[in-house]
């Protein structure tokens, strides 16, 4: 864990994450990742500052398959967003959610890349010395802001229609128009919100948020013995192996089924990403 000697007011994020394919191969708990690591089509960073005055910056990014029906790898584009976040977000000229969203977005869509594909995103950055949590999400990823055990703050699951999540796009040449969704950045939800000592950041891929509900996630931050990184990587291990197992319940009523209607059941089959932060500091 990093320590400062600073005596200014300032906060700052404990953070790690973990993730699962749909196949059920498991990425291992990472704190720390200044380049965009994989679960299956899902992709996710986070670059920590060491001074008291910068910015911690955290990001999730899901990969729309429906792309794969035209010989696209939905990872590949999820992926390029996450990489190139996290690369402006170290070289810390970029530090607004809203705008690494649309730096990123149009360096990998350049025609020199080749980068093809759509993606659902999801970044918030901690203001370290003002202890301001701003964010922005665009889709169906997403993350919960708890205090206390209490759900705080939520983002909004953006959606043209059911199952269809806002998404940053680049087809490839002579894609036909038909049903394209071509999503702005501008089209992100963007909150700042003042944090306090204490409180946790749980941001994750729809295969989380479709398979545990809300309460639940609150009920298992409640249970976390202190903001250490090893008693968050456990509990972002738990949480992942959580959702995992609801997914493949075909006798649970998951989140994403009872969104189908009330008598639907049955887990969400999706890669998850689970990103999971605490807000600590001193002042």
């Amino acid at each position: 864990m990093r320590t400062y000697s600073a005596l200014l007011a300032f906060r700052r994020l404990v953070a790690t994450a973990c993730g699962i394919s749909k196949t059920g191969i498991r990425v291992t708990p990472i704190v720390t990742s200044n380049q965009a690591q994989t679960v299956g089509e899902d992709a996710y960073f986070i670059t920590l500052s060491n001074t008291t005055s910068g910015f911690d910056i955290c990001g999730v990014a899901d990969g729309v398959g429906g792309w794969r029906e035209v010989n696209v790898n939905p990872a590949r584009f999820s992926r390029g967003l996450i990489d190139e976040c996290a690369r402006l977000a170290q070289a810390g000229k970029v530090t607004r959610p809203s705008e690494l969203i649309k730096a990123a977005y149009e360096k990998v869509i350049h025609p020199t890349l080749n980068c093809y594909g759509g993606s659902t995103i999801c970044l918030l950055s901690l203001d370290r010395a003002e202890g301001i949590l701003h964010t922005a999400n665009l889709g169906d990823s997403g993350f919960m802001l708890l205090r206390n055990g209490r759900v705080l703050a939520k983002s909004s699951e953006l959606q043209h229609y059911f199952n269809c999540p806002y998404q940053l796009t680049n087809p490839p040449p002579n894609t036909p128009s038909t049903n394209l969704i071509l999503d702005s950045p501008s089209s992100a939800e963007l909150t700042s919100l003042e944090v306090s000592n204490g409180d946790i950041v749980v941001m994750a891929t729809d295969g989380f948020f479709d398979n545990v509900y809300k309460e639940e996630v609150s009920l298992l931050m409640s249970g976390l013995k202190d903001h250490s990184e090893s008693s968050l990587t456990s509990a972002c291990a738990a949480a992942v192996r959580l959702a995992y197992a609801y997914s493949h319940d075909q006798h649970y009523q998951s989140p994403f089924a009872k969104k189908i209607s009330p008598k639907t059941i049955g887990g969400k089959p999706d890669d998850i990403t689970v990103v999971m932060a605490a807000v600590c500091g001193h002042g």
